[in-house]
């Protein structure tokens, strides 16, 4: 017997996202990054806007975290049978992904290429692939 999805109130999806997000940690390509440059990044949501603390640079084969932060709107659909979200990164391009709520953490996966929408919570195959996943900080 299958069960029906429950659909998610956006306003209620939004309210759960809302806040500082710390990561605790990141996947690229398949790569698991260091754990002091995970915790280095951070995500703000507010009503319609995300800040991206932190900016992921590659150099030398090795990751580092800039200071700094950016701010993008966003938007969300949690009527999909996996939840997505679309940051624009720059005017009319977007990092499709997805995200999932699990239990005290937000799991997000979104391409950096600005091609396709992420659709699994894994990176592997997929250089322009990013696995956050979240804890959200006590205020």
């Amino acid at each position: 017997v299958e069960v029906p999805v429950q659909k998610a109130d956006p306003k209620k999806e939004l309210e759960r996202l809302k806040g500082d997000w710390k990561t605790v940690s990141l996947e690229m390509g398949g790569e698991k990054l260091p754990d002091a440059v995970a915790e280095k990044l951070g995500f703000a949501f507010g009503p319609d806007r995300v800040t991206i603390k932190g900016k992921l640079a590659q150099g030398g084969g090795q990751y580092v975290v800039r200071d700094g932060s950016e701010d993008f709107p966003f938007t969300i659909d949690p009527a999909k049978k996996v939840a997505e979200i679309d940051i624009e990164i720059k005017e009319k391009e977007f990092a499709k992904g997805i995200y999932k709520f699990d239990g005290e953490e937000l799991a997000v996966c979104l391409d950096y290429s600005r091609a396709d929408r992420a659709t699994k919570f894994e990176t592997k195959d997929n250089p322009a692939h990013a696995l956050y996943r979240l804890k959200k900080e006590k205020p």
